[in-house]
């Protein structure tokens, strides 16, 4: 990066929409989200304590220009970080003075877009409030998730308290301390969760839904069942259909699928 904190880096179009020192920084704080460790140093104790907006300008534009092949995929994908700097903002920054980047779900918003599926619980559990995001592809994993909770109230920022991704938080004490709210309601007697049609897991406790494919909707008729003694047990069901993947212990089994195109192959096995 010393080419960009030198100017020699051309400026991105998409930067004009920054023309006072304030609103530069905080843009350079989102960038931390993506930044590697020695750009995060340059960021934190460099460019921001001197303050020189050409030169926080030309990083930015050499930051982006090295993810891309051309000056005009460099500015398109500047531009799509913005708008998701903005998301983040209103959906996560009200307990970080409007800055979402600076909230972990805000960071996890960032790297990885949106989730594919979320799983909410925020009121009358006998849990702290939490949510689990899973992503079928998280940069170059497959299949990963990110459990949140707010161990203070709601209108606090969500922490991360585990994940299956390489290099986030891995907690294996994460169930206890999420259950150590006292307040003796389960998720499956919450009158919110049961009456809500639209989440597929309205009766389902946290350990069921870490360690279950997200997308579960329900039980395949036993006419979609066929057994396989090498594999276990197999599910084949119409294209589109969510995984089944259901009423086992989860932590003894494999789980994975084959997409063709008129169907989806589920199967699972003993680990």
């Amino acid at each position: 990066q010393e080419s960009s904190i030198a100017g020699a880096a051309p400026l991105l179009p998409s930067l004009d929409a920054f023309q006072e020192l304030k609103g530069l920084v905080r843009h350079m704080h989102d960038h931390l989200a993506l930044a590697t460790t020695n750009e995060q140093s340059t960021i934190l104790n460099v460019l921001i304590p001197e303050g020189d907006i050409a030169r926080m300008k030309s990083y930015v534009s050499g930051f982006w220009l090295e993810r891309s092949r051309s000056l005009a995929e460099a500015d398109a994908r500047h531009r799509q970080f913005m708008d998701r700097v903005a998301y983040v903002n209103e959906m996560y920054g009200d307990c970080k003075q409007g800055q979402g980047s600076m909230t972990e779900m805000g960071n996890i918003y960032l790297r990885f877009g949106k989730p594919n599926t979320v799983v909410k619980r925020h009121h009358e559990t006998e849990y702290y409030p939490y949510e689990i995001w899973h992503y079928h592809k998280a940069g170059r994993f497959n299949n990963k998730r990110f459990l949140f909770f707010a161990p203070h109230v709601v209108s606090e920022c969500f922490e991360l308290l585990h994940s299956d991704m390489l290099g986030e938080r891995q907690n294996e004490d994460w169930l206890s301390q999420l259950k150590s709210r006292e307040n003796r309601l389960r998720v499956s007697e919450s009158m919110e969760n049961r009456l809500n049609p639209r989440d597929a897991f309205s009766r389902e406790e946290p350990e069921d839904l870490v360690y279950k494919q997200s997308c579960v909707l329900r039980p395949p008729p036993p006419s979609m069942l066929r057994w396989s003694s090498s594999i276990g047990m197999a599910v084949t069901t119409w294209r589109r259909t969510c995984l089944l993947c259901w009423s086992i212990p989860w932590r003894k089994l494999r789980c994975g699928w084959r997409t063709t195109a008129a169907r989806t192959t589920v199967w699972l096995g003993l680990k």
